[in-house]
């Protein structure tokens, strides 16, 4: 019993390390992930937002 639960422990350990390299990574890099979190657009108002092109047929229609 105490062997499952260490691990657990371990899985967890590593798996908690993973996302704080994640959550590590510069702000410039973070964008190149994740589009929506470039600076250039975190600073848009909601109207600049809504005028944003969106790619038709992303959601496999």
């Amino acid at each position: 019993m105490m062997q499952l639960f260490l691990s657990i422990a371990a899985h967890l350990r590593r798996r908690m390390e993973q996302f704080q390299a994640i959550d590590n990574y510069a702000d410039e890099e973070r964008w190149h992930r994740d589009p929506l979190s470039h600076p250039d657009i975190a600073a848009m108002s909601q109207r600049e937002l809504a005028d944003l092109p969106f790619k038709t047929g992303v959601c496999g229609r």
